[in-house]
């Protein structure tokens, strides 16, 4: 169980990380290293000597559109972990509760010997 609730746990998060990752580096490169990034083409963006104009393009673009990417994905691992976590983190209550429920109680009163019991009638059996 605690795999699953790992894996969905990178599902939520992780786009929304390599989300964030994409928007620091394209700042980066924007701000940092004078680069042009748009969504039209790619430019050409020289840093230390290598040209990383369709990387910069590539992360641009889904810096800008990520979320429409990521989004279903990201909200439906998210949704199905929390289902997952609060089907079973209710589980042990409700098994403690139960196992409560069983305990015998103290009786109060003896119980009847079967002479006092009436006679049923042989319809009843």
């Amino acid at each position: 169980m605690r795999w699953i609730r790992r894996i969905l746990a990178i599902l939520a998060l992780g786009p929304i990380v390599l989300w964030l990752l994409c928007i620091a580096f394209v700042m980066l490169l924007g701000f940092g290293f004078g680069c042009e990034i748009h969504e039209g083409f790619a430019n050409p963006c020289v840093v230390l000597g290598r040209d990383l104009a369709e990387t910069a393009y590539t992360m641009g673009v889904f810096a800008a559109w990520g979320p429409l990417i990521f989004g279903p994905v990201s909200l439906g691992g998210g949704g199905y972990g929390r289902l997952l976590w609060r089907s079973t983190a209710t589980v042990p209550a409700r098994t403690a509760k139960a196992q409560q429920g069983r305990q015998q109680l103290p009786r109060l009163i003896a119980p009847l010997p079967p002479s006092a019991c009436p006679v049923r009638p042989a319809s009843w059996r």
